[in-house]
């Protein structure tokens, strides 16, 4: 697992970099909650996209049927790279725009921001058990039409349903119920994203 995440990582360097950068321009500008989540759906669509692209090019599928690993490890390191990178992004957003908003003088918040970044893990997260099946799936070209599609309808839907319950999802999320319910739900969706990505991984390797 380790060597496949080296792999991606080693692969993926520039576009990391790229990302770091435009997330230090994010934060820096300070952005409400529908900026976040916008960026964090992108960062991780982006990430999908790059990873599922080298792999194509290089054929890495057809060789990877030779390499020790199962089909579990191999799209689990998928998922493994996406968590990891949402996690270091979400701690770097946090941070950048805390020092952001005390060289600006500007009353921080810490409750609003701790909100902030969980709306952006949340949403990452459920980009990527949505992303990652549908590049597993299809072409690159298909998936990038398909996976804007839905990340644009997302986020327009969110931004429709914080903007008219604005109050009640602050209320929610600040509530004692809000961790446990988020986790067991966002287990339930990873465990069905990733037996559709097994399964579909499969049928593709037998078509291939």
């Amino acid at each position: 697992m380790k060597a496949l995440l080296l792999k991606d990582v080693y692969t993926l360097k520039f576009n990391i970099i790229i990302l770091g950068f435009m997330l230090a321009l994010f934060a820096v500008m300070n952005p409400g909650i529908e900026i976040a989540i916008n960026y964090g759906l992108l960062m991780v669509s982006i990430m999908a996209i790059n990873s599922f692209s080298h792999d194509e090019k290089s054929k890495w599928n057809n060789y990877s049927i030779a390499l020790p690993y199962g089909d579990n490890k191999l799209v689990l390191s998928k998922y493994a790279l996406a968590l990891a990178l949402i996690v270091a992004g979400s701690i770097a957003h946090f941070v950048i725009s805390l020092i952001s908003l005390t060289i600006r003088g500007i009353d921080i918040n810490l409750e609003l921001r701790y909100i902030e970044v969980a709306i952006v893990v949340i949403f990452s997260i459920i980009a990527t058990t949505i992303s990652i099946p549908i590049f597993t799936k299809t072409s690159n070209e298909k998936g990038i039409s398909i996976l804007a599609i839905m990340m644009s309808i997302i986020a327009v839907a969110f931004s429709a349903f914080a903007e008219k319950f604005g109050n009640e999802i602050i209320e929610f999320l600040s509530g004692k119920y809000f961790i446990p319910i988020t986790i067991f739900a966002l287990a339930i969706l990873f465990v069905i994203s990733f037996n559709i990505s097994m399964y579909l991984f499969k049928q593709r390797n037998k078509i291939s």
